[in-house]
């Protein structure tokens, strides 16, 4: 149960964990996605039909910021049996420039060194299952 970045090269023939909510770049990077109205310009993360600020139906889809700043933490420290990482790791609330906020693992950053307001950044990791499976997925880094 280990991970590490991927490159755009390693993608392919892999299991990409997207469902609409990212897609890598041509850098590899993950572009989270996002909704946004079209009549009031308000954001959301991930796909919707109707915006909930104005009630319009018909959003259009959108790529959201890359980097943002720890808005909440926590370290998890037991490990569950259905796992991808390893204990000791963070999970980060973080709010994007659009105001959106969305919650993923901080990996390769000390838990002891996270705060509020560290900027960070998304990457793409793959995750190996116990099966050996390898899923490819997105999560915060430092920035």
């Amino acid at each position: 149960m280990t991970s590490h970045a991927v490159s755009p090269r390693e993608v392919p023939g892999e299991r990409l964990i997207e469902e609409g909510l990212f897609r890598l770049d041509e850098t590899g990077t993950p572009r989270l996605r996002g909704s946004k109205c079209p009549g009031c310009a308000a954001v959301f993360g991930g796909h919707r039909s109707v915006c909930l600020a104005c009630l319009r139906v018909g959003m259009e889809d959108t790529d959201l910021s890359s980097a943002g700043e720890v808005y909440s933490f926590t370290t998890v420290h037991q490990q569950s049996a259905d796992a991808l990482i390893q204990p000791p790791y963070t999970v980060v609330q973080v709010r994007l420039p659009e105001g959106v906020i969305v919650t993923a693992p901080l990996l390769e950053t000390d838990p002891q060194a996270v705060s509020v307001g560290l900027a960070v950044r998304t990457r793409a990791f793959r995750f190996k299952e116990a099966s050996g499976d390898v899923v490819v997925s997105y999560a915060f880094v430092a920035a």
